[in-house]
C-alpha cells in the first residue's frame, strides 16, 4: 500500500519551483493542480500562495537561465553525431532557416546549453509544402531619377488576397494582417521597351541564360512603334538587374497592392464601388476552375483581347494616386519569391491583355482584381520569360 505523503508548506513550494522553475511546475500545469497540492498535504488557505509560484518563477527564474546559458544550437531534424547544427551565442537572434538549411522541411530542434549541459529545448515544425518567402528587400539609397514615378503616402493597410486553383499552395501567413506602410515611390506605368533598351545600352547587361530573352525584339531592336509598350520576355533576374541599374527595386506584393488599392482598399483601380463587376465561374475539370471577369467597361482597361497596348492607353483606368495599367496590361512581377517544397515561384499582380481560350492550363488572363495573385513558376529564366509578364519598380 502506498502511504499518503504529508509535506510541509515549504516542501511543496520547493517542489512547485522544481528545477529552477521549469520542470515540475510545467508538469503540474498540465493537470488539476490544486487537488495535487491538497493530496500532498497543503492546507486550503495555502493554495493561492502556492499557485503564485509558477508565474513568479516563470518571470524571474527563466530569464536568469537565459543569462547563465552560453550557447544555442539549432538542428534540422533530430540531433545526431553525423550532423552539423548552427551554433550561436546565447541571446536574441534572427536567422533565416532557409539560408542555413536550404529547403529542409520538418522539425527544427532549438537547444539551450550551459557549459555543454542541455538546460532547455524547443521544437519548431515547418510542414511539407509550406510556402516560405525566400526573397530579401534591399532598400534603395542615394539619388534616383523620380521622373515617371508617383509618391505613395504612408498609411495603414490590411492585406487580403485571392487566387485561383492551388495545385501548389499559396502563402497565407500575411492575410488579414495590418501593415503600417512607409512612404515610397512607384512607377506610374510598367517599364517599357524603350526604358529597358536604354538600360541595356548603358549597362551592357547580358543575362547568363539567354533563352527567350527579349524574344519579341528583332535582332536586338525594339519592334516598330512599340517603344512605349511594356517590356516582356524578361526574367526575374533581368527585372532585378534593370531595377538595380536605375537605383530602384522590385516592389513587394504588399507594396504593389497598397499603392494599387489605396487606403480604401478598392478592388478595381478606377472606383471604390464596382458592384457591377463579377466573376463567372467555370469548372473545367474536378480540379481545374477558371473565373471570367464580367461587367468591366472597355474604357478602363484591356479586357483580354489578345493584343498588347502601349502604356497610358487607358487613362480612365487610373487609380486615385494616378497609377495606370494596373490591370489588363501585363502581369507584373513582384520581388516576392517563394519556395514551397520542390517548387519555386514568383508572385505576380494585375492580370494581362491575353485571356487563353484554346487551353485552360495557361495562366488565367484578362484583367484581375487588385487583390488577386498569380504564381509564376520558376523552372529556368528562359521558361519564365513570356509575352504577358513585365514589371514596374519602386524607390524608397
Amino acid at each position: 500500500m502506498i502511504k499518503k505523503p504529508k509535506l510541509s508548506f515549504w516542501q511543496i513550494w520547493n517542489m512547485n519551483i522544481g528545477f529552477l522553475g521549469i520542470q515540475f511546475s510545467f508538469g503540474l500545469q498540465q493537470t488539476a493542480i490544486n487537488p495535487i497540492f491538497s493530496f500532498l498535504g497543503a492546507e486550503s488557505h495555502d493554495l493561492p500562495l502556492l499557485n503564485i509560484a509558477r508565474p513568479v518563477t516563470g518571470l524571474i527564474i527563466q530569464p536568469l537561465i537565459g543569462a547563465i546559458s552560453d550557447k544555442i544550437r539549432i538542428w534540422a531534424g533530430l540531433p545526431a553525431y553525423n550532423k552539423e547544427p548552427i551554433e550561436l551565442k546565447s541571446g536574441k537572434h534572427t536567422i533565416r532557416l532557409m539560408d542555413k538549411f536550404g529547403k529542409f522541411e520538418g522539425k527544427f530542434i532549438v537547444q539551450l546549453f550551459d557549459k555543454d549541459i542541455l538546460i532547455d529545448e524547443n521544437i519548431i515544425e515547418i510542414k511539407a509544402g509550406t510556402p516560405r518567402l525566400a526573397s530579401i528587400v534591399e532598400k534603395t539609397s542615394g539619388k534616383t531619377n523620380l521622373k515617371g514615378m508617383i509618391k505613395i503616402p504612408a498609411g495603414s493597410f490590411i492585406f487580403n488576397s485571392s487566387n485561383g486553383d492551388q495545385f501548389i499552395p499559396y502563402p497565407n501567413f500575411q492575410k488579414g494582417k495590418q501593415f503600417q506602410m512607409e512612404s515610397y515611390y512607384i512607377d506610374k506605368h510598367p517599364v517599357t521597351n524603350a526604358q529597358f533598351d536604354k538600360f541595356l545600352k548603358k549597362s551592357k547587361y547580358q543575362p547568363l541564360d539567354t533563352a527567350n530573352f527579349l524574344k519579341h525584339w528583332n535582332n536586338g531592336k525594339i519592334p516598330k512603334r512599340q517603344e512605349n509598350f511594356p517590356v516582356v520576355y524578361i526574367s526575374y533576374e533581368d527585372a532585378k538587374a534593370y531595377a538595380k541599374w536605375a537605383n530602384k527595386r522590385l516592389s513587394t506584393e504588399i507594396e504593389w497592392q497598397y499603392a494599387a488599392q489605396t487606403p480604401d482598399e478598392r478592388t478595381w483601380p478606377w472606383a471604390k464601388n464596382t458592384g457591377d463587376i463579377y466573376r463567372e465561374k467555370e469548372e473545367i475539370t474536378g480540379s481545374l476552375t477558371v473565373y471570367k471577369i464580367k461587367g468591366i467597361d472597355a474604357v478602363y482597361c484591356n479586357l483580354g483581347n489578345g493584343t498588347p497596348d502601349a502604356i497610358g492607353t487607358y487613362p480612365k483606368g487610373a487609380n486615385p494616386y494616378g497609377l495606370e495599367d494596373l490591370v489588363g496590361s501585363v502581369w507584373q512581377m513582384t520581388n516576392d519569391l517563394y519556395k514551397s517544397g520542390s517548387y519555386d515561384y514568383i508572385i505576380m499582380k494585375g492580370g494581362s491583355y491575353y485571356n487563353p481560350t484554346s487551353s485552360w492550363w495557361y495562366v488565367q488572363g484578362g484583367p484581375r482584381e487588385l487583390h488577386y495573385r498569380q504564381q509564376l513558376l520558376r523552372v529556368s529564366q528562359g521558361f519564365e520569360r513570356n509575352a504577358t509578364v513585365g514589371f514596374r519598380c519602386v524607390a524608397d
